[in-house]
């Protein structure tokens, strides 16, 4: 029977919830910044060869510059800022985002950001959590892994090992507050070699936000199936009792990722 190793290791990403009486840097995370980044990113990005309007929002330096027509915002002007013209659809010539409206409280919300001084804290710089540990700034963060794995390639083990390294949930793109991130069950990432599994490969990606999964989904169920598969058990005779019930370890959603295997 293949033998699991499973290295705990929580990763990162989803949206933190709006909280009341929010501070600015929150509330252009929470408000401002995921409507940007879901909406406006497409045809206004930095990393575009050629952004719509030569107007890039991805950046603080980008949204006050503007583009061709001048500066996207005005702070402390709501009237002044195009960019609130042009989310309010009352140009036929300057209508944002070209596929709809935005709803009229989310309208409202850049129109307070603006008239508050369009607080941006994109240029600053969050220090990592990693950093708090001294130890991990001596090396890579991989190399522990990557020495594990040559390891057992080089016994002869490699193939009858799972390596699984992830976590039981992700984290959000997005701070509420402070340096940390909240829970994020919709999209994260597993590492995941040896044992009959594809190596080389990635499986699966997220939405341009890093919210959520959205191509090649795998549910935790279908994870777990995975696993179970790969060490020679029948996940679907696995069950526990539950208020007089027998329930499957991987529900019914659980089924085998056959793309994983090798």
């Amino acid at each position: 029977m293949r033998s699991l190793i499973l290295t705990a290791s929580f990763l990162a990403l989803t949206v933190s919830r709006v909280v009341a009486q929010s501070t600015p840097d929150e509330f252009f995370e929470t408000r401002i910044r995921p409507v940007l980044s879901t909406r406006c990113y497409a045809c206004h990005s930095s990393k575009l060869a050629a952004p719509k309007g030569e107007l890039a929002l991805d950046t603080k330096t980008g949204l006050l510059k503007g583009g061709k027509l001048g500066p996207a915002i005005v702070p402390g002007n709501p009237s002044e800022s195009r960019l609130l013209q042009a989310l309010r659809y009352t140009d036929p010539h300057l209508q944002m985002p070209p596929s709809g409206k935005l709803a009229d409280s989310i309208i409202a919300d850049f129109e307070q950001w603006i008239a508050a001084g369009a607080r941006d804290p994109r240029a600053k710089t969050v220090v990592a959590r990693k950093k708090i540990h001294e130890n991990l700034q001596e090396r890579p963060n991989m190399d522990n892994s990557a020495a594990l794995i040559r390891d057992l390639r080089q016994r002869g083990l490699l193939d009858e090992t799972l390596v699984v390294w992830g976590g039981e949930f992700g984290r959000t793109p997005v701070s509420e507050s402070g340096d940390g991130r909240d829970h994020n069950p919709y999209g994260f990432s597993m590492f995941m070699a040896g044992g009959g599994v594809k190596g080389g490969m990635t499986y699966g990606a997220t939405d341009e936000f890093g919210f959520k999964a959205v191509e090649n989904r795998v549910s935790i169920h279908e994870l777990h199936a995975t696993i179970l598969h790969q060490l020679g058990i029948d996940h679907e005779k696995l069950t526990y009792r539950y208020a007089g019930r027998d329930f499957r370890l991987t529900d019914v959603f659980g089924n085998v990722v056959t793309d994983l295997l090798a």
